[in-house]
């Protein structure tokens, strides 16, 4: 489950999942039974509030699309951080002389 945008959304199927406050800690497992495609079930506080099967669909990649760019974007600001870290100690350095 991932919270996105004050709504929580099944990262397996991606559909929105109604009824869960935003401070709820939403508990997810897989459940499977012999000769029937394995279910992922979520819970909040023991009760059952959602169960699929995972199709994929448009808004799983739109999960997905938006992790793969937040984990780009924060290596990019790595590298940015650690080249700006070299240039002020190449500074500093320079200065002492």
């Amino acid at each position: 489950m991932q919270l996105v945008n004050d709504q929580w959304l099944c990262t397996y199927c991606g559909n929105a999942v109604d009824g869960i406050g935003l401070d709820a800690r939403p508990v997810a497992f897989f459940h499977g039974t012999s000769g029937k495609p394995t279910q992922r079930v979520v819970t909040v506080d023991g009760l059952e509030v959602h169960r699929c099967e995972g199709q994929v669909n448009a808004r799983r990649e739109v999960l997905y699309d938006h992790a793969r760019e937040t984990r780009s974007n924060s290596a990019a600001l790595r590298v940015d951080a650690q080249e700006a870290r070299a240039r002020a100690t190449a500074l500093v350095a320079s200065r002492r002389h």
